[in-house]
């Protein structure tokens, strides 16, 4: 059996800054924290990974860190509970060196190696290219720590700061990847480093070398909703580096080209008089001001195609089905629910949740509207809109999709990690539609590998509904007669007519 221990991070009091900092250099103590950068001049961001209760950052649920023995052992050790505080108990098993010195690093998995003499314990670490976005908080595991102990109570020093940057967003939108350049090309922003540490303080730590492997372009991803208005983004960063300047490349999905600002212009800042260079356990404040809206649209402009949305209806990413839906009525995710897909189905009086052709005569019966009697054939604005210019396409606007574009197969080990086709446009625009099948006669799921986009117009026979089908791989598009009876469940994708 593994014996277990437990170890405690604790929080110190007060805070010290410094001005300056760089790598190589030895620092002026700071503020010792937990896994991330602590609050500076009343920055204070809340929620997720850096959640911070006052000077001090809180622990998250599943937080890893290692525990590096004199002996050179590396053991993982994962926080007890839920996190929350400030405070935390890790639990591991138990080093077969049981006498100190001992070193700790978060995150976990940035530790490629050590070694350790007199001069105290040395660790290769590593940065990672990309971070994560969640909205107010700083990318998970991109906060490099590190703590000295002689037992198993430990304070964390940060080795990184913080650059806070505040943009105005016009609109809802999905981004794919935003893009941190340096204006100097020199700058690392991720890679490989060292760190030398020999005690519990900010003066028993030292830097190496600057960063090698990496370069001046750090990426935040992937795929982010954003709501109009105020968008903070955080970009976890080396000591010492954007003193140049630097740029924010916002890449819309959908979109070659990254977004610009209200001007036209791009979004970079270029005078670092007022920015305050890059330290170790700060947050580096910028706000661009009322100046600096940026022109998300929400919408993939495909020229001659038309605007479409960048994912299906009731997905939040570009591979995902979303709803599976009748004509125009939503239903469950999973679409297994055929007494919800009847109930979200409009205009029948009644419906026999399993379908066989020899009732559709009674079934067209009870329908009431779209009947062919009524003269109508898409979808009234009442039941087409989805709200803020959003709604069901009809089928020439799914045709024009078709045509209009160019088509490409993408397989599960594409860019989009699951099969489906890209439609490109003349102005180099593009969006994505994901081969998940459809929700067919007696709840069975059909033709997963095919893509399939739901429109609002119903077939001369009017117990179905125009769909577009395209077979995978070959590409070869149609609209069935009969295939598509209203009350089964297909994906659809929104186009946009508003202002």
């Amino acid at each position: 059996m593994k014996r277990i221990t437990k170890i405690f991070m604790v929080a110190a009091a007060g805070i010290l800054m410094f001005a300056g900092c760089k790598r190589g250099e030895q620092v002026a103590p700071l503020n010792t924290i937990y896994a991330t950068v602590a609050s500076h001049n009343g920055v204070n961001p809340s929620g997720g990974k850096s959640e911070i209760d006052g000077n001090d950052v809180k622990w998250s649920k599943g937080d890893k860190i290692a525990l590096i023995t004199s002996g050179l052992e590396k053991i993982e050790y994962t926080l007890s509970g839920d996190g929350g505080t400030t405070t935390g108990t890790f639990t591991g098993e138990k080093p077969k060196t049981e006498t100190g010195p001992y070193c700790v690093v978060y995150p976990y998995g940035s530790v490629n190696s050590c070694s350790y003499d007199d001069s105290g314990f040395t660790v290769n670490y590593s940065l990672p290219e990309e971070q994560s976005y969640s909205e107010n908080t700083f990318g998970e595991g991109a906060n490099l720590s590190i703590g000295y102990s002689n037992g198993y109570n430990f304070k964390f020093l940060n080795m990184m700061g913080v650059l806070k940057v505040t943009i105005k967003n016009r609109a809802s939108c999905l981004v794919k990847k935003v893009e941190l350049v340096s204006k100097n090309t020199s700058d690392k922003l991720w890679g490989n480093g060292t760190v030398t540490i020999k005690g519990p303080t900010a003066d028993d730590l030292s830097f190496g070398t600057q960063l090698t492997g990496g370069n001046h372009i750090l990426t935040l991803g992937e795929y982010m909703k954003w709501d109009a208005g105020d968008v903070s983004l955080y970009f976890v960063v080396p000591a010492g580096t954007l003193q140049d300047g630097f740029e924010i490349k916002i890449y819309e999905e959908g979109y070659v080209n990254p977004i610009t600002d209200a001007n036209g212009e791009a979004i970079e800042f270029t005078n670092p008089t007022h920015l305050n260079v890059i330290q170790r356990n700060m947050v580096s404040e910028l706000d661009f001001g009322d100046g600096r809206v940026i022109k998300t649209t929400g919408y993939v402009d495909l020229g001659a195609a038309g605007k479409w949305a960048p994912c299906n209806w009731g997905a939040d990413k570009p591979y995902e089905p979303g709803w599976y839906c009748q004509y125009a009525g939503k239903v469950d995710v999973t679409g297994k629910n055929r007494l919800d897909l009847r109930r979200a189905c409009p205009y029948f009086d009644t419906l026999n949740p399993r379908w066989t052709w020899n009732i559709a005569k009674d079934w067209v019966q009870a329908l009431t509207k779209y009947t062919g009697n009524d003269g109508l054939t898409y979808l009234v604005e009442a039941d087409r809109s989805l709200g803020s210019g959003w709604r069901i396409p009809t089928r020439n606007e799914v045709e024009y999709l078709y045509t209009k574009t160019n088509r490409t197969w993408l397989y599960e080990n594409g860019e989009y990690g699951r099969a489906g086709c890209k439609f490109t446009s003349a102005n180099g625009n593009y969006i994505f539609l994901p081969a998940c099948g459809y929700w067919g006669q007696d709840g069975s799921f059909l033709n997963p590998g095919n893509v399939y986009v739901g429109s609002g117009t119903v077939t001369w026979r009017v117990y179905s509904f125009r769909v577009l089908e395209i077979e995978s791989v070959t590409m070869t598009g149609s609209f069935p007669d009969d295939k598509f009876y209203r009350y089964f469940g297909v994906p659809f994708r929104p186009i946009y007519d508003g202002k």
